[in-house]
């Protein structure tokens, strides 16, 4: 009975041709107040959203949308931020670490 009677209008409702999807651009070196104050309006269409998640010395910066909104965020961000952009999956910490182990180096750390 849902299907019948629920599923057609929450068709009419969600346009079936959209396709959303999430990206995820990860930034290093940014507090997460100007990531947002940088980002501002990034995807300003009402059927997109965006998020943060900041952890020590990085920010990722989520935008579920279109395809079109999210090649538009990206290329917003790669002008605003452009040089702090890392790979979605990528920690700080692993880079430092891999550079490290890369020039044969180490480093202490007290606190």
């Amino acid at each position: 009975m849902f299907a019948q009677a629920v599923v057609p209008i929450l068709q009419q409702v969600v346009r079936q041709e959209e396709t959303f999807a999430c990206r995820t651009i990860g930034l290093l070196g940014w507090a997460k107040s100007y990531v947002g104050k940088r980002s501002r309006g990034i995807a300003p269409h009402q059927r997109s959203r965006t998020g943060y998640c900041a952890r020590m010395g990085e920010v990722d910066l989520r935008v579920i949308g279109s395809a079109a909104i999210l090649e538009q965020a990206d290329a917003v961000v790669r002008t605003k931020l452009t040089a702090s952009i890392s790979a979605p999956a990528v920690r700080l910490g692993n880079v430092i670490i891999k550079q490290l182990a890369a020039k044969e180096a180490t480093l202490a750390v007290a606190e």
